[in-house]
């Protein structure tokens, strides 16, 4: 008997013995044809050890095995081929057919794996979609990500619970642009790469279901950590907006074995529905978490500011808005030198209020005004930073909510922030 190893979607035979080695993948089972895909044989036996036969092959068709064997045996003879070539086609149909075992639950170590990667944007267990407007900074953002786990720099968020390899798979640019922005964040926050993990580039133009088969070989064999795919829209290879894509970009993901981040774009239909990636509802609905993507900056200014906002959480509560001065340099080409994040809260930065809540807003304004205000001056505050808030709104949003609003006197009411009010933090 060989020894079985799963490879991705197939399987590796060894012969240690014979020095023999057999590899079964990209493995597909119609009814009426049986199990089919690729079988690879190599020889480790002297004197000319190396590649024996590559093909197409059915482990269900008899006929197969006989042909494959003859040709084996006319290339590396005193080896029972059809004996070995019987193994493999029935421990593949086996294996195959058998699929994943069951599980008992109850006897399932919680611990034995912690629930973020990177937290709060990547969890185990399924996608996060990070998704915003052209030129707002979503690749990047996603090579921060990308390069935290190469290092384990805590560059964007908390440092990651596992550091090793990252994949970055790009339908949109190419290998010099994403070098380029990678040595960039590299030199912003003093990371040395040579003493980080890999983070492995691949170009891609086929979409992600069509090219998963050689991706979870090279997950395996690399023992990669993150897979970052960018954009989602590409990496379909279809209509967005039909689900039968959607459905499977999200299993080819899955089959990865490791955590995958999307980058995608926003909805056309945006006024109805900011909260949503483009596409089909199953892009939302398939991810284990969402984060929307908003951007200001001034032209001609070297440093731009950016909000993820969570939209979705599968396993929890949504997280507090993220904000960031993304901080650049240039030379005069425009090349790229180092770019620098720096956490900020939404609420501090004047260019941001505008991607801010209703209650953000007015929290803002209290805490800069250092004072208490009424409802009209807190409204005309706000229209001073191009932001129409009736009073009428705010008003309600203030008494909606009093642990954060807290109102002083009468006639005219004055309002500050409850910490302000009370003096108790």
């Amino acid at each position: 008997m060989p020894d079985l190893t799963a490879i991705g979607d197939g399987y590796r035979f060894v012969w240690a013995t014979e020095q023999i080695v057999i590899e079964f993948d990209r493995l597909g089972e119609e009814r009426s044809d049986g199990l089919k895909g690729q079988i690879t044989v190599k020889s480790q036996r002297p004197p000319t050890p190396g590649l024996l036969h590559r093909a197409t092959f059915n482990a269900s068709s008899t006929q197969g095995r006989r042909s494959l064997s003859k040709f084996l045996e006319e290339r590396e003879p005193l080896l029972d081929w059809a004996g070995m070539l019987e193994q493999v086609c029935f421990l593949s149909l086996e294996r195959w057919r058998e699929g994943e075992p069951l599980l008992d639950l109850r006897g399932v170590d919680a611990g034995q794996r912690p629930r973020w990667l990177l937290r709060p944007f990547i969890e185990y267990g399924g996608p996060t979609i990070i998704f915003a407007d052209g030129g707002t900074g979503k690749s990047v953002f996603a090579l921060a990500l990308a390069l935290s786990v190469a290092s384990g720099m805590p560059l964007v968020s908390d440092a990651p619970a596992m550091v090793g390899p990252v994949m970055y798979l790009d339908w949109e640019t190419d290998e010099y642009v994403h070098n380029e922005r990678l040595r960039a964040i590299a030199a912003g926050k003093d990371v040395d790469l040579s003493e980080s993990a890999p983070i492995y580039y691949r170009r891609e133009s086929a979409s992600l279901r069509q090219s998963a088969p050689s991706l979870r070989r090279k997950v395996v064999d690399a023992g990669i950590q993150l897979v970052i795919v960018d954009s989602m829209g590409a990496a379909r290879g279809d209509d967005p907006k039909d689900a039968g894509p959607t459905i499977a970009t999200f299993n080819a993901a899955r089959s990865l074995g490791v955590p995958v981040v999307f980058v995608d774009h926003v909805t056309k239909d945006r006024e109805q529905k900011p909260d949503k990636p483009f596409g089909s509802v199953y892009s939302a609905n398939l991810a284990r978490l969402t984060w929307g993507m908003v951007k200001a900056q001034a032209e001609g200014d070297n440093r731009s500011s950016i909000v993820l906002s969570n939209h979705k959480s599968n396993n929890g509560r949504l997280w507090a808005r993220r904000g960031y001065y993304l901080d650049f340099v240039n030379d005069d080409d425009g090349t790229l030198l180092m770019m620098g994040f720096t956490a900020c809260d939404p609420r501090d930065a004047p260019e941001l209020i505008g991607t801010l809540t209703h209650r953000e807003k007015i929290e803002a304004v209290l805490r800069a005004n250092h004072d208490l205000m009424t409802t009209e001056e807190i409204a005309e505050a706000l229209e001073i930073e191009n932001v129409v808030v009736s009073v009428s709104v705010v008003k309600a949003t203030l008494y909606r909510y009093p642990r954060t609003f807290g109102p002083q006197g009468n006639r005219p009411v004055r309002w500050g922030l409850v910490t302000t009010v009370t003096g108790v933090s």
